[in-house]
């Protein structure tokens, strides 16, 4: 939403993401947050053996919040292909969003030149594959479990 133009499609996007996070239909996440949050403490009491564990529980913890929250698939731990493929993509995500990444960052009009002269396309079109794919295979798995 943050990178849309404004337009209708921004208007229902957002519409549909103030019903989603309106106070009343966020008081439904808060069961999962109580789970995940008892989970945690869990442990963190009995397996947190060093400085590295402790992060692992609290990532672990609150991406599976998310996950439930949005996919309704629970994380029961770190070391998990879902996990793998976010981190992935929250790696390369941080490494484009930096300026300057892309020399049309630099030189904008370059952007405008047909894409087969774009000089950084080849590199962006790299860099969007491993992202669109680890959130085309959560929805594309939600929509296979809905469909069933």
């Amino acid at each position: 939403m943050f990178t849309m133009p404004y337009g209708p499609r921004w208007r229902a996007f957002r519409t549909i993401v103030h019903q989603l996070l309106s106070p009343k239909m966020t008081q439904t996440f808060v069961p999962t947050q109580e789970f995940e949050i008892k989970q945690l403490m869990y442990e963190l009491g009995h397996k947190n053996d060093n400085e590295r564990e402790f992060y692992s529980h609290v990532r672990r913890m609150s991406f599976s919040i998310i996950m439930t929250s949005t996919y309704g698939r629970r994380i029961d731990s770190f070391d998990n292909d879902d996990v793998r493929a976010s981190a992935e993509s929250s790696r390369l995500l941080g490494k484009i969003m930096r300026p300057g990444s892309f020399i049309e960052d630099e030189i904008p009009p370059l952007a405008k030149l047909p894409h087969w002269m774009q000089p950084s396309r080849a590199k962006a079109l790299q860099y969007a594959e491993p992202v669109l794919w680890a959130k085309m295979r959560l929805w594309n798995r939600m929509k296979e479990e809905v469909a069933q």
